[in-house]
């Protein structure tokens, strides 16, 4: 997905990865790994996200490669540990950065990076905003228009009006992770100040533990109905593009198979235009 129909902004559905072995068959029909399955993956889906290992990140002459592997207007949403940005966060942001600058060569096919923040030992919630300024700050003067920044609230205690309102003040957009502890897409339908800037991007993550046989069978199909789930997030999708663009990704773990998660939610997206 990717296009407008009735909504004003662009929604991209994708996955979180896509180099899963147990793919091979109900998604891949190539076993072999590498170029081939981007390929095939990028004919079903507009976007994917990277976790971003720390430190050693990923080399340019990959990125390049990704970015010649992939069609125009596809685009790699990266995700970077909490431990890259906490220590950001702390003031020693210049192992972040080294990393950051290699991802330039991707050029238009860079979509958000996504920082998940959680609790910092010592600080109070009250006082993470005092953190997060400079940082914010400090990111915008570097990257800005270049690279788009959305912040993964680790907890619903830490959306507060203060870091909320330093994030539209900074451009920053807001990732919503839909697991065991956040509330369910229709508790936060109302919540406008959610949106704080450029996009929306949902991680339709879930657990292991709620999956039959806790998440130890191949991600190879669907072993969970989330439907109910789907229709929540596709309602505030729908809410969400009128003002700004969205990004939908789902993991193995949200419902046993993530491409049947994707295709599942763009279906009932499509169903309610």
């Amino acid at each position: 997905m990717g296009t407008k129909g009735k909504r004003s902004h662009p929604v991209h559905l994708g996955t979180m990865g896509w180099n899963h072995p147990d793919w091979v068959g109900p998604f891949y029909s190539d076993p072999r790994p590498g170029g081939r399955w981007l390929s095939q993956y990028c004919k079903q889906f507009s976007v994917v996200e990277v976790q971003v290992p720390f430190p050693q990140g990923y080399k340019k002459d990959l990125l390049a490669q990704w970015s010649r592997s992939t069609p125009m207007g596809f685009l790699f949403c990266f995700r970077f540990p909490w431990v890259a940005v906490k220590e950001a966060l702390l003031g020693r942001s210049e192992p972040l950065y080294q990393l950051l600058d290699r991802f330039k060569v991707l050029g238009g096919h860079l979509g958000p990076f996504v920082f998940p923040v959680g609790q910092i030992e010592g600080v109070e919630k009250e006082d993470l905003p005092d953190l997060l300024a400079p940082f914010l700050k400090a990111w915008k003067k570097r990257y800005f228009p270049l690279f788009r920044l959305g912040l993964e609230l680790t907890t619903p205690r830490l959306w507060t009006k203060g870091i909320l309102g330093l994030m539209r003040r900074s451009g920053v957009g807001m990732v919503v992770n839909d697991v065991p502890w956040t509330p369910d897409p229709d508790q936060i339908l109302g919540r406008s100040d959610l949106l704080t800037a450029g996009f929306s991007y949902i991680r339709l993550v879930g657990h292991p533990r709620e999956l039959p046989g806790g998440g130890e069978s191949p991600y190879r199909k669907p072993l969970l109905d989330r439907t109910w789930k789907l229709k929540g997030w596709a309602d505030w999708i729908r809410k969400a593009a009128w003002e700004m663009e969205v990004f939908a990704l789902s993991a193995n773990s949200f419902s046993g198979y993530a491409p049947y998660t994707s295709r599942e939610l763009r279906r009932i997206l499509l169903e309610g235009e």
